[in-house]
């Protein structure tokens, strides 16, 4: 069956709803009992007509919709609570998603607001709807989203921590990923299909990881970073033939813990020492 195209199809004041406002008032009817399929299988520009035939076969029309309009009044966040939320890129997103994706019930038959399940351009939007859709006033709303800014600020990893990461280095940003993966502390999330995806990815894990302890993320983030120095520079072809280097006992020992705490032979980790200092020197020169 077709229905009326556009918003025109609903009844006043309901045919001036936001987009926004439409998804929430589909899964409101069915929280009250309306039969309506799910909206993802209903084309866009149906939707209204789809809605207001729901709502011209209630029994008692009028009275639905002022309690529909006087519980989005009481429910729905004005929109400038909602501008922080692209602050910060996709990572933010990602974890507003895991710290939101709880608040609201789902109806049945629809699949629930998950971190590993929604894709890039559906983020901002399953935030929102289940921020709306979550049963609590206003000014609670209101004090979780204060609470979500100051959180996001303390956990959130400084930028100067993850400079080393290019955005624009695919094969670096696949590597970062793939090393979390191993390292069984990448962050659930759907599988990355471009360097914004994979960026995000990263940083949503480093972030996730501020929940641990600061001493174990940074040592975690070292780690992760020499790990890649090594990797980038056997992969440049400047490994030379290793020599013989009279080291004192105590120098000697230094290198071998070096070398057990950071996974690497002791040579590796002699090239990588001299790698930085050289690179910080060019830098400070610079």
């Amino acid at each position: 069956m077709l229905y009326k195209l556009g918003n025109s199809a609903l009844p006043s004041p309901l045919n001036k709803f936001s987009e926004r406002e439409l998804r929430w008032l589909w899964r409101t009817l069915i929280f009250q009992g309306a039969r309506l399929p799910n909206e993802a299988d209903v084309p866009k520009t149906e939707r209204p007509g789809v809605l207001a035939s729901t709502i011209s076969s209630h029994n008692h029309p009028e009275e639905l919709i002022q309690g529909l309009l006087n519980k989005k009044e009481s429910q729905l966040l004005d929109a400038k609570w909602l501008e922080w939320m692209d602050s910060d890129g996709d990572r933010l997103l990602v974890w507003l998603l895991s710290q939101t994706q709880h608040l609201a019930r789902q109806p049945s038959g629809y699949q629930p607001i998950s971190v590993d399940q929604t894709p890039r351009e559906e983020r901002k939007d399953a935030i929102i709807l289940t921020l709306d859709l979550w049963e609590e006033t206003i000014e609670n709303k209101q004090a979780f989203i204060n609470e979500r800014r100051t959180e996001w600020a303390s956990i959130r990893t400084p930028d100067h921590e993850t400079q080393w990461i290019n955005p624009k280095d695919s094969a670096q940003l696949k590597w970062a990923w793939s090393y979390l993966i191993k390292q069984q502390v990448a962050a659930p999330l759907p599988s990355p299909i471009d360097n914004r995806d994979l960026l995000a990815c990263i940083l949503a894990t480093l972030d996730d990881m501020s929940y641990g302890h600061p001493a174990e993320k940074q040592l975690f983030q070292e780690k992760m970073k020499k790990t890649w120095s090594q990797k980038k520079y056997r992969d440049s072809g400047k490994a030379k033939k290793q020599h013989y280097m009279p080291l004192t006992k105590d120098t000697r020992d230094k290198l071998s813990a070096l070398s057990e705490e950071w996974s690497m032979k002791p040579h590796e980790v002699v090239e990588l020492l001299i790698q930085e200092a050289n690179e910080q020197k060019t830098a400070n020169t610079n």
